[in-house]
């Protein structure tokens, strides 16, 4: 009925009276012109909720005598942060136009605006749009949570569902529930954003449409995987189960291509065949994939050129990863490096300041903002929060993401440590980047200047201050887990390692930094590269004499794989193997270098249609993990002592 409504109003109304007051057609490309391009809204007052989802639909006609080809990426933004962005593969045959609905997957409270950017053969154009959403989560502001929190007189504020967007800002995307395995070897049959070809973001199953203006229609593509959590051993098939449904009141034939690619993007397989679907009909197969000849992780590309329609979707999935291995970068003075960066922090006066906020306060909670001295004489901060029952806790410590500022968090019975690291104080920042230069190559030039070298002490020196106060406040010293996501899961990993057997157990989500050189490898042909890229391509605005090869071997004493020898403690890892910041190979790697008796005892969840990012379930897998880890045997099995209130 909405097709019916939107072809009627299309061709018998302007668009600005269908839709006022919203700009829907960039300046090049107007009526008249060779490429239209548009983008109308579903909700013309801009107001969306659940029961009224944020849909936009796409209108782009190519009336020029030349085959359009391109990509058009959306970027999704909330008070100046990144939501979410995608990007799809565009081609629009000479004479001919697409129309697509676009769904936009936001989930929290709150303001936004969303950019269109098209970028096809002869047109580039944007159009930005702003909308309202009221969801059922909150807002993605975590003040305004614990101000509800206070307001409600309640324990539990609301969970961040995806923390960390860089990694982050609280919106979800319908993912494969994975299985479970542990050591990277068995499946124990428990139980968001794919790629373009260089793994930018698209949606897991439908991508792109190209059909004729005379007909509306589509294709739509369901893929299901044998493995869930995407990944196959020698013992088990490489097999997907696919399904076709032609919307179109004409039957649609052309080709079925389907192809492997290797983490750089190379073809290592492809086979193609002919599809024929019967008007408003369906076809099912399943796909017999060939064993990659090396353990790693693919991308399976499935392709349709049909009658009326294209549509590219993407798979990811490991092959055999409990042998996946990659070189180390570790310099030959590594560990004498980091010993003696230690005694340099253990001879600075730590200056401890505890305050007592009634802001973070509650019935059932204390708060305590913690400030102090850290390496450089740089000062840091944090929150300690503990039960107002009395006990004796074990500690729970987090670290947040790439310049991220993160708030206290609430646990039942746990008390907890969020660490804010140098760099997220814009005070702090101006004193330590004064010239304003891009953060993560500040200091570069060498090991001993490079911003990153005080941001692992940061995170030692916090554990100094809880080992100090421990008796104060009556912490468990024998049960501490360390956690985080994106860099927090990678300060995670490095705070166990150099603190070895102080740290009982070890979180780390999508963690980042755990091979510079493969990961520039990987993300190089990226057509929106990801932060550690783009710092390094424009770090000659800033040293002209910078080379990659220089650069480098200073990030190779910072590489989280060469700290994963030293981890003595369980560990547990959540990746996407759609991610293109912290690609999963670099991930899993890392991984395989810990001990043995530490492999023996960690789990890895692999999900294989989310880039950035974990689910919702995986933040309960989390919570059942410190549970398991951290509960003393005496407790009655299925006592859970966890309950956190947000990630």
């Amino acid at each position: 009925m909405f097709r019916i409504l939107f072809l009627f109003f299309l061709f018998f109304y302007p668009a600005y009276l269908l839709f006022a007051g919203n700009k829907r057609v960039p300046e090049i490309g107007v009526s008249g012109e060779p490429i239209r391009f548009e983008i109308l809204a579903s909700q013309k007052n801009g107001q969306y909720s659940l029961s009224h989802p944020v849909i936009y639909q796409l209108f782009i006609s190519n009336k020029s005598k030349v085959n359009q080809e391109g990509i058009l990426k959306y970027e999704v933004t909330s008070n100046d942060r990144d939501v979410v962005t995608k990007s799809f593969d565009v081609k629009i045959n000479a004479g001919n136009s697409l129309k697509s609905n676009i769904v936009i997957p936001v989930e929290f409270t709150g303001n936004y605006e969303v950019n269109f950017h098209l970028e096809i053969t002869n047109f580039s154009g944007n159009i930005k749009e702003s909308f309202v959403y009221k969801g059922d989560k909150g807002t993605m502001d975590m003040e305004q949570d614990l101000a509800i929190l206070r307001k409600n007189k309640t324990v539990n504020t609301k969970k961040n569902d995806n923390p960390d967007k860089e990694q982050d800002n609280g919106f979800t995307v319908t993912s494969t529930i994975t299985n479970r395995h542990s050591n990277l070897s068995r499946n124990n049959g428990l139980d968001r954003n794919t790629a373009t070809e260089n793994i930018e973001d698209l949606p897991p199953v439908k991508t792109v449409a190209v059909f004729n203006e005379q007909e509306e229609g589509e294709v739509v593509t369901t893929v299901k995987p044998y493995a869930e959590d995407g990944i196959y051993t020698r013992g088990n098939k490489i097999m997907y189960d696919v399904s076709f449904k032609n919307t179109y009141s004409i039957a649609q034939e052309g080709d079925l291509s389907y192809q492997i690619l290797n983490d750089r993007g190379t073809v290592v397989y492809q086979h193609k065949t002919n599809l024929k679907l019967k008007r408003k009909g369906s076809e099912s197969m399943t796909l017999k994939l060939p064993y990659p000849a090396e353990a790693g992780i693919y991308k399976m590309r499935l392709c349709l050129n049909l009658s009326s329609y294209d549509d590219t979707t993407f798979y990811a999935f490991g092959y055999n990863i409990a042998d996946i291995k990659t070189p180390y970068h570790k310099p030959p003075d590594f560990d004498a490096f980091w010993a003696a960066t230690l005694e340099e922090l253990a001879a600075i006066d730590p200056e401890y300041k505890i305050s007592e906020s009634d802001e973070y306060s509650n019935s059932d909670f204390d708060v305590y903002r913690v400030d102090m001295m850290s390496y450089e004489s740089i000062p840091i901060y944090g929150w300690l929060t503990i039960p107002k029952i009395k006990g004796k806790y074990p500690l729970i410590v987090g670290y947040g993401a790439y310049l991220r500022t993160i708030y206290p968090e609430y646990y039942r019975n746990y008390a907890c440590f969020m660490l804010n690291v140098r760099g997220v104080d814009p005070v702090v920042m101006e004193k330590i980047n004064p010239e304003k230069k891009q953060f993560f190559v500040l200091g570069i030039e060498s090991k001993e200047t490079y911003v990153y070298r005080g941001i692992y002490m940061d995170c030692i020196r916090a554990m100094d201050f809880l080992v100090t106060y421990a008796k104060r406040f009556n912490f468990d010293m024998d049960r501490v887990a360390v956690y985080g996501g994106s860099q927090g899961g990678s300060l995670a990993l490095v705070t166990a390692a150099l603190l070895k057997k102080r740290i009982n157990t070890v979180s780390a989500d999508s963690p980042v930094y755990c091979d510079f050189y493969n990961t520039l490898e990987i993300i190089e042909k990226e057509k929106k590269p990801c932060f550690i890229l783009e710092d390094i391509r424009n770090l000659p605005i800033y040293h002209p004499a910078y080379t990659r090869e220089n650069v480098l071997q200073t990030l190779s004493y910072f590489e989280v794989q060469n700290f994963m020898p030293s981890i003595e403690c369980s560990v547990l890892i959540g990746t996407g193997l759609m991610d293109m910041i912290a690609p999963p190979t670099t991930i899993i790697a890392a991984f395989n270098k810990m001990k043995s008796s530490v492999i023996s005892k960690s789990e890895m969840y692999t999900y294989p249609t989310l880039t950035h990012e974990v689910p919702n379930k995986h933040y309960l897998i989390r919570g059942n993990w410190f549970d398991e880890q951290l509960t003393p045997k005496r407790l009655k099995l299925g006592a859970s002592l966890f309950n956190s209130s947000k990630y």
